[in-house]
């Protein structure tokens, strides 16, 4: 949670078992602080503590293959949160959890299916995960959201079960310009549903019915779920079953496990940190084992850093992590975020074309709520210090 908080806000209140209770509110903690405590717990809990299990031990509890998997994260992203970066540490860490035993799953759709978390093949990916189970652990929030928000009513009532729901919200949709770009998606017929894609990851996209014809929206078109494609990613029909076989389903929330992170990921991390460290080389087998499960050929790691290299990186974890919450953080990263070097649809504004915003909204405003209950905290640099 220091991690999410740190990630968000920057600077944000910090507490810890060696404080008394209820005396008073938490003072606030510059952000390189709040990341070198962090790794520190991470490290001892990864190496020497026995308070985690051994990873894969467990799930979906933390073992110690979550906690060498979050500092992955972190060493990735040291630029970011603490002013210096943390590329040979990263690229430790990494090689600390291949030696774990992970395995990447054979296909990419099955790590998303409603039975991801029964399925060796997808649950063996997973350093750590959230479970969702539509007797046990329900919820409106999570995968039901990402399933459910995907689809619309009018889908399921004209051409049946699509992803495995009873329920269909209309909400979420992914933009045309996002699946020709990254996806080469090509040769559309929007009555059938059927296109062209070469990448395995690309076939989880749906189109079928769609007036709007996966253009981008205008201003007054932009919450009408006919225009954009759907993305049933996250799928409830079990990964043994089709659309055809899985007819009835019986709730209207989730059987669908939560990846946070995952081995597909750390490939990714690791093939960073070594061409960031000029060893591009090393990455390269990494790189050809995701590249046998999208079904095209692997990316070829260039010796050093530069712009073409840091391009090459944004597009596959594009591809790779889509809705896994990972792609701000990443374009923070990359120094793409907030400028106007690299434009999405409706980026910062009213435009559909996109416009840059200011550097410090890479960084939210504390609650005002929060401000309130503790008049020591403090907005970060460019917001109302107070009022946010």
């Amino acid at each position: 949670y220091y991690w999410m908080a740190m990630d968000v806000f920057g600077d944000v209140p910090f507490t810890t078992e060696k404080d008394a209770v209820g005396t008073e509110a938490p003072a606030q903690a510059p952000r390189a602080e709040i990341y070198n405590y962090i790794v520190a717990e991470l490290e001892e809990l990864a190496s020497d503590s026995s308070v985690l299990p051994e990873a894969q031990s467990n799930y979906p509890r933390v073992d110690k293959g979550t906690a060498l998997g979050l500092l992955s994260r972190l060493y990735l992203n040291a630029q970011t949160y603490k002013g210096e970066p943390e590329w040979e540490k990263c690229k430790q860490t990494c090689e600390r959890i291949f030696a774990l035993g992970y395995k990447l799953a054979p296909t990419y759709a099955e790590l998303f299916r409603g039975d991801n978390g029964e399925n060796p093949n997808a649950y063996n990916e997973f350093l750590m995960a959230v479970p969702f189970d539509t007797k046990s652990q329900q919820s409106w929030g999570g995968t039901t959201f990402l399933n459910c928000a995907s689809l619309a009513q009018l889908d399921i009532d004209t051409y049946g079960t699509i992803a495995g729901n009873k329920a269909a919200w209309g909400g979420i949709r992914i933009s045309g310009e996002y699946v020709e770009k990254y996806f080469n998606v090509r040769d559309v017929n929007f009555e059938t549903g059927e296109y062209t894609c070469d990448d395995e990851r690309g076939k989880m996209f749906y189109i079928k019915g769609r007036s709007g014809e996966g253009k981008i929206p205008t201003k007054n078109e932009l919450y009408d779920f006919q225009y954009g494609w759907s993305c049933i990613k996250f799928n409830n029909i079990p990964h043994d079953m089709t659309q055809d076989t899985f007819k009835n389903p019986v709730s209207s929330h989730s059987n669908i496990d939560l990846p946070i992170i995952r081995l597909g990921e750390v490939y990714l991390t690791y093939a960073e940190a070594c061409v960031r460290l000029g060893q591009g080389a090393t990455a390269q087998p990494k790189m050809d084992e995701l590249a046998v499960r999208t079904g095209v050929p692997a990316l070829t790691l260039p010796a050093s850093w530069d712009n073409a290299a840091r391009d090459m990186f944004v597009a596959e974890r594009a591809r790779e992590l889509l809705w896994e919450s990972c792609r701000r953080i990443d374009l923070i990263r990359y120094d793409l975020y907030s400028g106007d070097e690299y434009l999405w649809p409706y980026k910062g504004g009213e435009s559909a074309a996109g416009q840059s915003f200011p550097k410090y909204k890479e960084l939210f405003a504390i609650p005002a709520s929060q401000i309130e209950a503790n008049p020591d905290l403090y907005n970060p640099e460019g917001y109302d210090k107070k009022s946010e």
